[in-house]
């Protein structure tokens, strides 16, 4: 309620609250997801990259290899346009090689979540909205 915020370039932004107090809902207004009851939203021209709770970005009908390189081949595209091995990129994000042929559905809550975030952190975006990325991670992550 009565809440007012300019937000500029490089700026670094946490959203903090107990659980129910609209921080998601803050997030989706902001993402254009959800329409305000009131008032203004005012933003500029630029891409927005968004982690959500639900991993809405996910097939769980996909394995690994298909979600990160959905046109065929080995080589994910990086957000600079570079591309790289997927077993390389993965790796960065802690799963063994035998998980490109998983499939989506069937990873923990936490794995979800690493594949959500190296998938995110392929696109090339001007603003990261992170909704509670380290959800079901463990202390390795």
């Amino acid at each position: 309620k009565d809440f007012t915020t300019r937000i500029l370039q490089k700026d670094t932004i946490a959203i903090v609250g107990p659980n129910g107090s609209g921080k998601s809902t803050l997030l989706k207004i902001f993402m254009e997801k959800m329409k305000i009851d009131s008032g203004r939203l005012k933003k500029g021209d630029f891409n927005i990259g968004y982690f959500d709770q639900q991993r809405d970005m996910l097939d769980d009908s996909k394995n690994l290899m298909e979600t990160f390189c959905p046109n065929g081949g080995d080589r994910v595209v990086l957000d600079d346009g570079r591309t790289m091995h997927v077993f390389g990129y993965l790796k960065n994000f802690l799963f063994p090689r035998e998980y490109l042929d998983k499939k989506v559905g069937v990873l923990s809550g936490g794995e979800k979540n690493r594949v959500a975030l190296a998938l995110l952190f392929t696109k090339k975006v001007d603003c990261l909205i992170l909704d509670e990325p380290t959800n079901d991670l463990d202390i390795p992550t």
